[in-house]
């Protein structure tokens, strides 16, 4: 009986730290997929888990959708002056506040490249009115400036203004790179 009990004790406490570490395994399982969604599109990170690794070079599909750049005007003459940490601060506090017109319209940002994005509106998840949402998306971003303005047209000396371009047609929607590096974009003569 005493045997009996004190297996039965081990085993409880061996279930505890079981638990404990699988508990500890979720989250950072948790923190590893919350900072993924910061570079990829929640959407396309949950339908990359659900795909085969296999499947993944698999070629594109596709859609129709819209794609919108924006380009800021004068960004090399307007940061010249400024310490490389003052210019990442600056673009990083400039895509907070445009970006959130892209996601409020039901956009997807594709990648940033420097002073310009690329966003995609149609992929992974296609609207009926991907051109109207990317259009509502450009408006918005040109009334976002306002914010952007106030708090560093001063510093730079002039006031931040924007170009945006919109085309809608048929893309390849995708996985593009190699078995060690990949990542999911639009491909055609619509985004050129």
């Amino acid at each position: 009986a005493i045997d009996n009990a004190l297996q039965i004790q081990e085993a409880q406490f061996e279930n505890q730290q079981l638990s404990q570490k699988i508990s500890s395994y979720e989250d950072k399982q948790k923190d590893i997929l919350d900072l993924f969604k910061k570079y990829v599109p929640g959407e396309v990170v949950s339908q990359a888990l659900e795909t085969k690794n296999e499947d993944m070079m698999k070629p594109g599909e596709s859609r129709i959708v819209s794609v919108l750049f924006a380009d800021m005007r004068n960004f090399t003459q307007m940061t010249s002056e400024l310490p490389p940490s003052e210019v990442v601060q600056f673009l990083n506090d400039y895509w907070d506040i445009l970006s959130v017109a892209i996601k409020e319209n039901k956009g997807s940002i594709n990648k940033y490249i420097g002073d310009g994005l690329l966003a995609v509106f149609g992929a992974p998840i296609s609207y009926i009115n991907n051109h109207e949402n990317a259009v509502s998306a450009a408006l918005q971003m040109v009334n976002s400036l306002e914010k952007v303005n106030a708090k560093y047209s001063e510093k730079l000396g002039k006031k931040i203004s924007i170009g945006i371009g919109i085309n809608s047609g048929e893309v390849i929607v995708g996985n593009v790179g190699t078995s060690e590096f990949m990542e999911y974009t639009v491909i055609g003569n619509t985004v050129n």
